[in-house]
């Protein structure tokens, strides 16, 4: 249902457009009556990645086409003075959606959002880390710093960006579980090991955690630039 309801109008409008389709067996548009329901059939369909969201992104096509095709079907009947009426109406709600977006990415621009850009110390470290790893090496990092290791260093992560690490909240809270400033040497040492964790980058994000990578003898530094620093996994 929330799904319906968050399609709006344009779903109604789609709905007219492919009955409208279908009683004029109009075999130009045979791929819009199979493509809609093909996609609410896969965003309920099991899925290993849980990534049904994004499939939504097949279904903006077709059901903008149908709606339009409803939309001249119902206003065919209206003077035209009441016709444009009604499309200019339905212009300017559809439009209310890509004014959210366009504030969202100015308020991002405002650099109200750190998150949304990258130090210069981070960079260096991307640059170095990517031209000094080693082929099987994987990094275990904060989230924000994970979702740039793999595209900008080359290096696999334990967790990265959300909607791409599987169990992402879960790994989230075993990474806090686990680094924790009265963490024991033993239990840090089990989870990298089980995790094939090669590698450990530390920014502001990770420092927050207030554990000291520094004092391990397990963890070797091979990189340090500013709030940056890269130890290398060194397990007995």
């Amino acid at each position: 249902m929330s799904l319906g309801i968050s399609l709006g109008l344009p779903l109604l409008l789609g709905l007219v457009g492919m009955a409208l389709v279908w009683r004029r067996r109009d075999r130009g548009l045979a791929l819009m009556m199979v493509w809609p329901p093909l996609v609410f059939l896969l965003l309920y369909l099991p899925n290993v990645a849980n990534i049904q969201r994004r499939l939504l992104d097949a279904l903006y096509v077709p059901l903008g086409i149908l709606a339009a095709i409803g939309l001249q079907r119902v206003i065919a009947g209206l003077p035209p003075a009441g016709a444009r009426r009604i499309k200019a109406i339905l212009v300017t709600a559809g439009c209310l959606s890509s004014a959210i977006v366009l504030a969202i990415a100015l308020r991002f621009a405002s650099g109200a959002f750190p998150e949304a850009y990258l130090s210069g110390d981070a960079w260096q470290a991307l640059q170095w880390l990517s031209a000094h790893h080693q082929p099987a090496d994987r990094a275990l990092s904060s989230p924000q710093a994970g979702q740039l290791l793999p595209a900008w260093a080359g290096v696999t992560v334990y967790v990265g960006h959300y909607s791409e690490t599987l169990d992402y909240f879960k790994k989230i809270a075993t990474v806090r579980t686990v680094l924790q400033p009265n963490a024991s040497t033993t239990e840090v040492e089990a989870f990298l090991r089980a995790n094939g964790i090669s590698l450990l980058y530390w920014g502001p994000d990770e420092a927050a955690t207030g554990y000291r990578p520094g004092d391990q003898a397990f963890l070797r530094e091979i990189y340090q630039r500013g709030t940056v620093t890269i130890y290398r996994v060194s397990l007995p």
